[in-house]
């Protein structure tokens, strides 16, 4: 009898931790992410500040900025099964993972490999509503997700990275960011995400004809003036 209620304590322990695993891991990313200038291709700290407006633009990297930047290998995000599009997004906390919640967002591109180098910033972003956010302020999430779709409201997301950003209130859109939780599987525990990274294309970069920036280089992005809002 004793052996039993051993057995049926260990089963509701087991069940309970299932149950709150998800909660633990909400508004998580699923990875780490760098911002990285555009122009110089020099790794920015959190913490440093920017206009709603960043005249150099940012990309991001799925790895910090090593000494020999190489093929760009480092920066790139991996390719994720199930996964056609990516899509750069801001997010209030916990809303990530619901496109039809986001704040701003771009335009979804379709994908077969991995990214490299997505452009990210709250000017940069063309959807939503870029005035309520930019008079308001706060805290949200600024990243990108992986959809199974173009069509981003009708899309789920398959996996999401971002970093926390927190706006100016004065509004003049000011911001500046912080490094998120990141969303750790552990053993026997439930994620927000099961991201199955696709073993075909793992490792490549879709870049045709990039070579390694120099340190006086452009990363070679869409100029910020043809995107940003206001």
């Amino acid at each position: 009898m004793a052996a039993v209620k051993v057995l049926l304590l260990v089963v509701s322990l087991a069940l309970s931790a299932c149950s709150v695993a998800p909660t633990a891991c909400a508004g998580a990313t699923d990875a780490p992410i760098y911002l990285i200038d555009n122009t110089s291709a020099r790794q920015i700290s959190p913490g440093t500040r920017f206009d709603w407006h960043v005249s150099d633009g940012i990309v991001l990297a799925a790895h910090a900025v090593p000494v020999d930047l190489g093929d760009l290998s480092w920066a790139s995000f991996p390719p994720v099964r199930g996964a056609s599009s990516v899509v750069a997004f801001l997010a209030a906390p916990g809303s990530e993972r619901t496109p039809g919640a986001w704040k701003l967002w771009g335009d979804a591109s379709s994908i077969d490999t991995g990214v490299l180098l997505p452009a990210v910033w709250p000017g940069y972003l063309a959807h939503g509503i870029p005035a309520a956010v930019k008079s308001a302020g706060g805290t949200y999430s600024m990243g990108i997700a992986y959809l199974d779709g173009t069509a981003v409201a009708a899309a789920h997301v398959i996996a999401a990275y971002f970093t926390t950003i927190t706006v100016d209130t004065d509004g003049t859109g000011a911001w500046t960011f912080t490094d998120p939780t990141v969303c750790t599987a552990t053993p026997g525990a439930q994620t927000t995400a099961s991201v199955v990274l696709d073993p075909v294309g793992a490792g490549t970069v879709r870049s045709p004809g990039r070579r390694a920036p120099g340190p006086d280089d452009s990363l070679d992005l869409p100029k910020p003036s043809t995107r940003e809002t206001t």
